[in-house]
């Protein structure tokens, strides 16, 4: 917990560094990202609902209609195309912005007063590989930050998206069947799979003796 505390305290003072203002550059493109995210879940429901018409229509042997449900997917692969092409531009140019504040204001720190010299000379302050963490780890900190929030941002729309879907389509018990049965299956897994971590440390503390 104690731990947990102080990473999201440091997360929240890098993200106040990324995100200076409400009506930033960063803001803007984040918004812009979450558009696109939510045009490219919505296509998904939309090919979705697509494949299902087509295969509908190859079951009742109806042609006509397969046909126009297969124009109707091809049409839709052209704004899919163009919504994952910008989130990619998005996410790029968000991550180089990132990058760009935040190597700013390190660089800042790092040669303002005596920090260089303690940074690099005294053992109580000095920072392993300073130029490394200055260049290489704040980008890959960037570019996986903006990653993850795209993993993460995108699944869950796409659930929320499928649920409301489904529960239009069902009824709200369909959605609610799922979700329990998902429950249940994590409350029995949870139940019946071993403990990995004591059993590590019950290793572990067997060949220290």
């Amino acid at each position: 917990a104690t731990v947990g505390l102080w990473c999201s305290a440091r997360l929240r003072v890098i993200l106040k560094m990324c995100y200076p203002s409400l009506m930033c550059k960063e803001s803007i493109n984040t918004a812009l990202l979450c558009l696109m995210l939510v045009a490219r879940s919505a296509l998904s429901v939309l090919v979705a609902i697509t494949m299902g018409h087509a295969a509908g229509a190859i079951v009742a042997t109806d042609w006509k209609t397969f046909l126009r449900q297969l124009r109707k997917f091809a049409l839709i692969g052209i704004p899919a195309s163009l919504v994952n092409s910008g989130i990619k531009y998005i996410t790029s140019i968000l991550s180089l912005r990132f990058q760009r504040r935040l190597t700013d204001r390190l660089n800042r720190n790092y040669v303002t007063g005596v920090n260089f010299y303690k940074a690099t000379e005294l053992p109580e302050f000095k920072i392993d590989n300073v130029d490394q963490r200055v260049t290489t780890d704040v980008e890959q900190f960037c570019e996986q930050g903006c990653e993850m929030f795209c993993d993460v941002f995108k699944p869950t729309l796409d659930i929320l998206l499928n649920t409301w879907q489904l529960a239009r389509d069902v009824g709200a018990w369909g959605p609610a069947i799922m979700v329990g049965y998902f429950g249940l299956a994590v409350a029995v897994k949870v139940s019946i799979m071993p403990n990995f971590k004591r059993s590590e440390e019950r290793r572990v503390g067997k060949e220290c003796r």
